[in-house]
Parts: structure tokens; sequence; C-alpha cells
């Protein structure tokens, strides 16, 4: 089954194996096996999703994307689909905006996958299917496809655009891609009050996953990471992992919590640039992807749970200095670590660096390569995720959720934005729950 809203996103501690697979292509693989084996002691590093146990199955979160004709495309997506399936990968379809009937999809999607699945003697596990606010089946597919048993109950995942936010604060009328106009309220009303009350709905924000990299070329969005819930390009291969800060900083001292904290960020991503390498990625074109753009999803969690446990009151400026202190700590650790290895190992292919350096050929004194380096220059295309949900604390808390709110601005660190740890929305009312998603949204377009 796909993530729920009661069991939240799929995770499990990291194999200690994993510190002897990492550490392989190090020069001295015995002392970085102890660095590693230090970081997964640590108990806060977690693999996401937890479908993926042992090291062999490590690689597991997808997206694809269905065309705009999906009779000439589904053979291929099954074709796709295969190697993922045997692996047991979380997979997120996405699925182009059209005028069809949402029952008539659905059951055209069901039919498909049994007729070309079951005599292979699979049958769809972890599948969610993206569907952009825009879809002409709108909330009727949201809420169609996880009764679909032969698409294994999969989630549905909505994708909600800049317009949308646009035209709410306006209180008027939105165009969808499709060019129809209608109003934006009761379209936002409908699918927040669905994701709200069904565990199967979640929801994500387009255009709000960025590459840290300045230098690389934009990249257009044709999916959703299924456990991470932000938009991705279709086809793209991703490793993510999951630090919890909670947990971190009960594992020692308070006092050296944040110097902990920055080692395990620096750890990780080095830990997550060796796997890169030596993970059997379910098809030859994903390793290529892989390897090329050297995709890294660090998702911080715990953070709100931490807020609580060190009794700090989140409706205080001071916390969201403090938090906001955090994020930023890692996101400067992660960064510095990204153009280290970068200096080391070389930037990631996918950027070209040779086409980038060319316009400062002859300009300048030395190697433009070495001129970019520096600030610019990442061994990684993408790197920190952050969830709004991650700041509200898992258990019972001393404050009300909604003053939790106040530690928002601290997303501005993240690189991404996504909506993982989504299980949390029950302990807001559904107000509160709009309201948490449009100031996530408002930040997301607000950041450096």
């Amino acid at each position: 089954m796909c993530p729920s809203a009661e069991t939240g996103p799929r995770q499990v501690a990291c194999p200690p194996e994993l510190s002897r697979l990492a550490a392989l292509g190090e020069q001295d693989p015995v002392r970085w096996g102890e660095r590693f084996g230090w970081l997964l002691a640590q108990g806060a590093l977690l693999a996401m999703p937890a479908g993926a146990p042992r090291p062999e199955r490590f690689a597991g979160q997808f997206a694809l994307a269905l065309s705009e004709d999906p009779g000439g495309s589904l053979p291929q997506l099954c074709r796709a689909l295969l190697p993922l399936l045997g692996q047991g990968a979380a997979v997120a379809i996405d699925l182009p905006p059209t005028r069809q009937a949402a029952v008539a999809l659905a059951g055209r999607l069901e039919h498909e996958f049994a007729c070309r699945l079951a005599p292979l003697a699979l049958r769809p596990m972890n599948l969610s299917f993206s569907v952009p606010a825009s879809h002409g089946g709108g909330p009727a597919l949201l809420r169609l496809l996880p009764a679909c048993r032969g698409l294994g109950y999969p989630a549905a995942i909505a994708r909600l655009p800049d317009g949308l936010f646009t035209a709410l604060a306006r209180s008027g009328r939105w165009t969808d891609p499709l060019g129809d106009a209608r109003p934006a309220q009761p379209l936002w009303n409908e699918i927040t009050a669905l994701s709200w009350t069904a565990p199967a709905v979640q929801l994500a924000l387009a255009g709000t996953s960025r590459s840290c990299c300045e230098l690389g070329q934009d990249e257009l969005p044709g999916g959703v990471l299924p456990d991470s819930l932000f938009e991705v390009p279709a086809e793209s291969a991703w490793l993510t992992l999951r630090l919890d800060l909670a947990a971190l900083a009960a594992a020692g001292p308070a006092s050296a919590w944040l110097r902990r904290f920055r080692r395990a960020v620096r750890l990780a991503l080095r830990l997550a640039d060796n796997l890169l390498e030596h993970l059997p990625w379910p098809s030859s074109a994903l390793r290529a992807d892989a390897l090329a753009s050297r995709r890294v999803a660090l998702h911080l969690a715990g953070v709100g749970e931490l807020v609580d446990r060190l009794r700090l009151p989140p409706q205080q400026l001071a916390t969201l200095r403090r938090v906001s202190g955090w994020l930023e700590a890692a996101r400067r650790s992660v960064r510095d670590e990204s153009r280290r290895l970068a200096r080391l190992r070389g930037p990631y292919p996918a950027l070209r660096l040779a086409e980038v350096a060319a316009p400062f050929t002859g300009r300048y004194a030395g190697d433009p390569g070495l001129l970019l380096a520096g600030r610019q220059l990442f061994r990684h295309r993408h790197l920190l995720v952050g969830s709004p949900f991650a700041l509200l604390p898992a258990g019972p808390s001393r404050h009300p959720a909604a003053s939790y709110f106040n530690l928002l601005p601290a997303l501005r660190a993240a690189d991404s934005i996504g909506l993982y740890d989504g299980a949390l929305r029950h302990r807001l009312d559904l107000a509160d729950y709009r309201r948490l998603l449009r100031m996530t949204w408002a930040i997301a377009r607000n950041r450096e």
C-alpha cells in the first residue's frame, strides 16, 4: 500500500551494512566506514521509502508520466514499471490534464494494468497517481483511484499550481491549462477537504522544487516523488534520505547537539554520494540519470518535535530565529560538503561545465572552471528538502498546533519544499490545514 495519513511516509532505519557499501569507493574505507557507522548508529537517518530495507533495494522512489495519448503510452509505461515493481519501488505516475471522465479514465487504467501485468505474475504495489488540479476529472478522480483494486489501491496526489493560489488571493476565476475558466474557491475547498479527510489523498505544491546549483539548466517538472511529495522531472532517479532532528538530539549530550547535527548532515551527503555509484538502479536509463545529475534529497524531519522537547514557545520570534538557525546550518553544511566533493570528484556531469565556462574563456587568467568554483559549483543537482508538517510536533504538545505556523519562514532554507509527514495534518482542523498550505506556498514563492 502507498503512504497514507494514518501511517505517514514509509521509512525504516538505514541498515548498518550501508556503512560498508558507502565506504567502498573511499581511499581509506576503514576510516570512512567508522564515520558512516557513527552516523547510522545515531538512529536519526532513515531510508525513504521503507520498501527498501536492504542495500540492494535502497534506491526506490521514482516518478513516471503518462503522455496525453494514454492508449499509445500505456504499453511503454508498463514496460518502464516492470523493473520498478519487481524491486518494490515506490512509484508515482503523473496523469496529464484531460477532459476525459474520471470514471472512464480510472477504469481504463485499471483494465490496462491488469491485462499487461497479470500475465507476468506482477501486481501493482506502492503506486501513486499524481493528478494536476486542472485535470478534467478533478476531485472525482482523487476519490476513484484509491479504490481501484487492479491498481493496488494507490494513493492519489493532487498537484496545486501557482495560478490556483493567485486566483484564491484575488477571489477570482482560474483558467486552467485546458483553457477552462472556473471559480478557484470551490475547487480549492473540495480538494483540500478531500485530502484532509481521505487518508490516501495527498497534495503537492507545484513549482516549489529548485536546483541548488544556479549554473545548471532548469528542468521541467513531469511528476511527483510519491513519498517526498514535491515535483521532479519525469523518469529521474533520486536517492532520498530522512534526517530526524529530534532523534539526533536525543542521541547525545544536548550541549553538543548542533555540532553533531552539522556533522550528521555532511556525513549523510557523503554517504549518499557514495551510494549513488554502488546501488543497483532498476534500469540503465535511471542509472544514467542518477550518475549524471546525482540527485540527493535530504529530508529534514522532527523539527517541531525538537522545539517541543526543548520547551521552546513556538509563537515567539526568538524560537523562529533559533529554528531558522538550525535549517540554515543544514543548508550551509550540505552545500559546503557538495562544493567540497565537487572539487575532489568533479561537479555533477549533467552540469556540462565546459559549456557553462565557455563564455568566460579568454576573459580571465587561469582555468574558467576554477573561477566558477567556490560558491556555485556543486557535486549534486538537488540537496535539502523541507516540509511544513515537519514543523509540527508528532506527539502531544504544550501548545496549539497552529502556533507552530510561526516557524514556517524557516523553510526558506530548503531547496525543495515537499509535503511529507502529511500524517500530521490530522492535528489541524480544516481551516488551519488550508491556512498552512497557503502560507507554505507564499513562503516557497519568496525564497532567496
